[in-house]
């Protein structure tokens, strides 16, 4: 994980509580235990799902954001 939170957190792109979403997102927690985790509601998990994926890859959708953060890992490279 310290090289997810460098590679993704490097621009500073990111709240706290975005980065917290993208690990947990990332050791594939449910968006139901993530929301009892970070004490949010699971509708707001999905919300930030998706404005992480807007703010890293331009996309909108939430349910991309795992795929695209294995993506980044795998290769080191960050484009956003």
């Amino acid at each position: 994980m310290p090289v997810a939170h460098a590679i993704i957190g490097k621009d500073g792109k990111l709240s706290y509580l975005e980065m917290k979403t993208c690990v947990l997102t990332l050791l594939k927690f449910k968006n139901s235990d993530i929301a009892v985790l970070l004490e949010e509601k699971p509708q707001r998990i999905t919300n930030m799902k998706s404005r992480i994926n807007k703010k890293l890859f331009g996309m909108e959708s939430a349910s991309t954001l795992l795929d695209n953060l294995k993506r980044v890992i795998d290769t080191g490279l960050f484009e956003g």
